[in-house]
C-alpha cells in the first residue's frame, strides 16, 4: 500500500506543478528560500528540543 500512496503524491505533484508552472519560474526563487528556511529552523528547533 505504501508504494500507491507513493505514486499518488508523485502523481498530484506532477499535475499541480504542470498546471502552475508558469507562475513557479516567477516565484521559484522566493520558493526554494522558503523551504530552505523552513526545513533549517525545523531541524534546528528539533536539534534543541532533543537536548533537554
Amino acid at each position: 500500500m505504501p508504494v500507491v500512496a507513493m505514486f499518488g503524491v508523485v502523481y498530484f505533484t506532477a499535475v499541480s506543478t504542470a498546471a502552475g508552472g508558469e507562475s513557479l519560474l516567477q516565484i521559484g526563487g522566493l520558493l526554494l528560500l522558503a523551504a530552505i528556511l523552513h526545513n533549517g529552523f525545523g531541524y534546528v528547533f528539533v536539534l534543541q528540543l532533543g537536548k533537554t
